[in-house]
């Protein structure tokens, strides 16, 4: 079943087009790639997903309902949770309340604070920061800070992530590590991930398919076999 569906969108900043008629639809349960050089419209393409920018055309739906006009926040409600390039915990909050504060206000909605608190050991539990729950988030590794992000997400009820470069700027064991617990939570908890990656490695080896954008237009996309095979993709990344 197809829980994320992107037609024709397109996204203009003046006189730049960042996006131009992007389509692809992610199956649920699976790991979406989103692939392409710095500039090619990727995050902005989340962005405009998760209701932090309006599109310029197009349509999007999330489990067959449209997204159009939806607040992030709304957004998120219905199951739909992100993690940006650049992490921003509460770093004066411990671990744990980053995640409480998460599953207050997200699609699971846990009015009660045992609720909330329930969700949050869960989502550190799946993400392998159970042992860090009472530290303080500011004191975290970048690897742990990115899992961290995760979490937050997890916390919030949501069906689907997007992934934004959750491996940038980790060495190769915590590559490795990371790549290990996506595969976990969308074997254990049935999760869908959207994940943009320029660790090539490791989108690769998780993608069922990947899409291509070069300067927001999409030229390939399939599986990751035959995506690195493609004419096109082989002249934007190599000349």
């Amino acid at each position: 079943m197809t829980i994320l569906d992107v037609q024709n969108v397109s996204k203009q900043f003046g006189g730049l087009k960042a996006l131009q008629d992007v389509s692809f639809g992610v199956d649920e349960g699976t790991i979406f790639g989103l692939m392409g050089a710095n500039g090619a419209g990727k995050t902005t393409l989340f962005g405009v997903i998760a209701g932090q920018i309006r599109p310029n055309g197009g349509s999007i739906s999330f489990a067959g309902k449209p997204l159009a006009g939806q607040r992030p926040d709304q957004i998120c409600r219905l199951g739909l949770g992100r993690t940006f390039q650049i992490v921003r915990p509460f770093g004066n909050l411990t671990v744990l309340d980053n995640v409480i504060v998460s599953a207050m206000y997200g699609s699971a909605r846990a009015h009660r604070l045992a609720d909330a608190t329930a969700a949050g050991r869960q989502a550190l539990e799946d993400v392998g920061l159970a042992p860090l729950a009472g530290q303080l988030a500011a004191s975290l590794t970048l690897s742990n800070q990115k899992r961290l992000e995760i979490a937050r997400a997890l916390a919030t009820g949501a069906r689907l992530v997007l992934l934004d470069e959750v491996m940038a700027g980790l060495t190769a064991t915590e590559v490795a590590g990371m790549t290990e617990t996506l595969f976990r939570l969308r074997q254990e908890r049935g999760l869908t991930i959207l994940i943009i990656e320029h660790v090539m490695g490791a989108l690769m080896n998780l993608s069922d398919r990947i899409l291509v954008l070069d300067h927001g237009v999409p030229i390939a996309m399939g599986p990751p076999e035959q995506v690195v095979a493609d004419e096109n993709v082989l002249k934007v990344y190599f000349g």
